[in-house]
């Protein structure tokens, strides 16, 4: 299925409904889906074709909701930017999706004009402070039928790098659809549900809670972004039932007095995911208030799912949960044999949202997908009746709050700083965040040159929490960085939460 089918589906049956509420006001279905048509045809007037790209780096809104609807109407495949990163980093997204255009909100305008002068690109910017006004390109009438094909590119998802290291996964409106499908299937959501949207729709977890509504009809809250305070009034003040988090989240709002002040009492489901939920916090927020916390497991390439508790499924300690429906999984030995059950191996899996590839890389995809599994690099082990349980990571992937950081990324931006000979980059267990960024640095300069360096060119989320300066970095027998003996030598100076 095509997501426009789906978004015309829901029309058909809820399009009166109120769909979203944002600063801007309550929004119906249709109303939205009348933007969205006239902003598909202005995108067409622009040039935009059928399998282009055009980007959208938006702070959240019911701006975003309309931007992804129009550009799949116009036959084109999105490729969100969080709006957090700075010039260098958009301009590798940029650079490598070489979009038809970009679609700005006023507060990315600069970022993106720098990172198009950056990359070498002539692509225009829509929206206030681009070159184009929305409200031009919504004059322009509405979109000429692109011809729905579930096979035709829905997105392009690049997984949180800021170098050549960064791919970008490709997701057809298939597995798109089918990932929107496997997540309502599991659920119990009403038509009465009030939805509190935090997690930025430019992340690959943001979007497909915002596509299983076309599924399970409720009313979504839009928030610019995640504040503790805000989230514990807005759920009081609006009977919100609903919410999709990660864990950092849940933990700031523990700390913060919320979980136990009565805020929050209307909650019924707590979708968390993007990184391990610690056991314990779960059954802290669900001994203090009458929410289940439902937890998942899936990587962008996965569609983002791959396994996850239900509602009508009592949670299992230390599991994600049970492989959605239609979703294969296996835990095999480094000879691709399957283990035993309890047996720690890599997770394999496959089904209909595992990506297309990677964009432009025929080598990296061959390489992740073979005879037709998807090696998530993940390990972890399956019980005798098929919960999943994580045990670690083969790739050496940090994920800060939710936040996916590559180690030798963030390395070769802090090598660029004056005074550094090497850089080892680790993340360490964090009560809050799950893991916290720490940056080993050899050479001349102080800690807050480094940081200043950070704060330059690395995007909040993926700087370094703690620079540590070192005389020399753990090497193997072979000279190659040892992350393992240098997290341990870190955790030793008491480089720890």
């Amino acid at each position: 299925m095509h997501i426009v089918e789906l978004i015309d589906t829901y029309l058909a049956g809820h399009g009166d409904r109120v769909r979203a509420t944002d600063h801007t006001g309550a929004w119906t279905g249709h109303r939205l889906a009348e933007r969205a048509r006239r902003l598909a045809g202005g995108l067409q007037a622009l040039g935009v074709r059928r399998g282009d790209r055009v980007a959208v780096m938006m702070a959240n809104g019911v701006d975003v909701l309309v931007a992804y609807e129009a550009i799949w109407r116009a036959g084109a495949a999105i490729t969100p930017l969080m709006p957090a990163l700075v010039p260098d980093e958009a301009a590798h997204i940029l650079g490598s999706a070489e979009p038809a255009a970009v679609l700005v909100s006023a507060d990315a305008a600069d970022t993106v004009r720098a990172a198009r002068a950056m990359a070498g690109g002539t692509f225009p910017l829509a929206g206030e402070g681009g070159d184009l006004p929305w409200r031009e390109l919504e004059a322009a009438g509405e979109a000429l039928p692109a011809g729905p094909d579930g096979n035709d590119l829905a997105a392009v998802l690049f997984t949180g790098g800021t170098t050549g290291r960064s791919k970008g996964v490709m997701l057809t409106h298939r597995n798109l659809t089918a990932a929107a499908a496997m997540a309502a299937a599991a659920d119990d959501a009403r038509p009465e549900d009030v939805s509190l949207v935090t997690l930025p729709l430019s992340h690959g977890f943001g979007l497909i809670a915002f596509l299983v509504t076309y599924l399970r009809p409720l009313h979504l809250l839009v928030r610019r972004r995640f504040d503790p305070d805000d989230f514990a009034a807005t759920v009081e003040a609006e009977g919100v039932t609903a919410a999709d988090v990660v864990p950092a989240m849940l933990q700031a709002l523990l700390d913060r007095g919320h979980v136990h002040s009565g805020a929050l009492r209307s909650l019924r489901n707590l979708y968390v995911g993007g990184a391990p939920c610690p056991p314990d916090l779960i059954e802290a927020v669900e001994g203090a208030l009458p929410v289940r916390v439902i937890e998942g497991y899936g990587l962008t390439e996965s569609g983002t799912l791959i396994a996850g508790d239900s509602p009508s499924r009592p949670h299992r300690r230390g599991s994600v949960g049970v492989p959605f429906e239609g979703v294969e999984v296996r835990v095999v030995d480094p000879d691709g044999r399957d283990a035993p059950p309890g047996g720690i191996g890599e997770i394999i899996v496959r089904g209909p949202a595992v990506m297309a590839g990677y964009w432009r890389d025929e080598a990296a995809t061959a390489e992740a997908v073979r005879d037709g599994w998807l090696h998530t690099g993940d390990l972890g082990s399956r019980d005798a009746d098929g919960h999943l349980r994580i045990a670690g990571r083969r790739k050496e992937l940090i994920i800060r709050g939710g936040f996916n950081i590559h180690p030798a990324d963030l390395e070769n931006a802090i090598r660029t700083c004056s005074g550094v000979t090497d850089v080892g980059v680790v993340g360490l267990p964090d009560r809050a965040l799950g893991e916290r960024v720490v940056a080993a640095v050899v050479g001349t300069c102080a800690v807050e040159d480094v940081e200043r360096h950070c704060r330059a060119r690395v995007a909040g989320p993926k700087r370094p929490d703690e620079v540590v300066i070192m005389q020399r970095l753990p090497l193997t027998p072979v000279g190659k960085p040892d992350r393992g003996a240098l997290a341990a030598a870190l955790a030793a100076r008491g480089v720890a939460s």
